[in-house]
Order: structure tokens, then sequence, then C-alpha cells
């Protein structure tokens, strides 16, 4: 089970990276602040997951203003 899903980056990234506001690059400098060793991340090793069979139909309704994100982030770097 591991190896069917480690490494795979999900579509459903795009849509939850759209529903607050962050790019991609500010989602990983974020997710990797929380790793633990002796992980490393590979972004070259990284492949596309599977669409599941309703995404299209998920709602794209209710992101979050890139102004809120800016400010969350700079909650977060001074937390850091």
């Amino acid at each position: 089970m591991i190896s069917e899903y480690e490494g795979k980056r999900p579509p459903s990234l795009d849509l939850f990276l759209e529903f607050v506001g962050l790019t991609e690059q500010e989602f990983l400098n974020i997710a990797m602040s929380h790793s633990v060793s002796p992980y490393e991340h590979n972004p070259s090793k990284v492949t596309e997951g599977e669409k599941l069979g309703d995404f299209d139909r998920w709602s794209r309704e209710g992101k979050m203003a890139r102004e809120q994100t800016e400010m969350q982030l700079e909650r977060w770097k001074l937390n850091k």
C-alpha cells in the first residue's frame, strides 16, 4: 500500500493550493519544515498520482483570498 501512494503527487493538490491560495513552492516549504529525520524529500522522484473518478465534479468554490494567505504565511514565518 505504501508503494501505491508514496512519492505520488495527487492531482487534488492543485485544487487544495487554489483553495488556500498557496503556490506549490510555499506549500512544499511548509511541508518540508515538518519532515522527520531521516526523511529527505527528493522532488525528482515524485510522480503524478491518479485522479479520483469524481475529481472533475468536486466543487471549486470557496477559495481563500491571497491577502489572507499572505497574512497566514507571515504568521507561520514568525513562529518557525
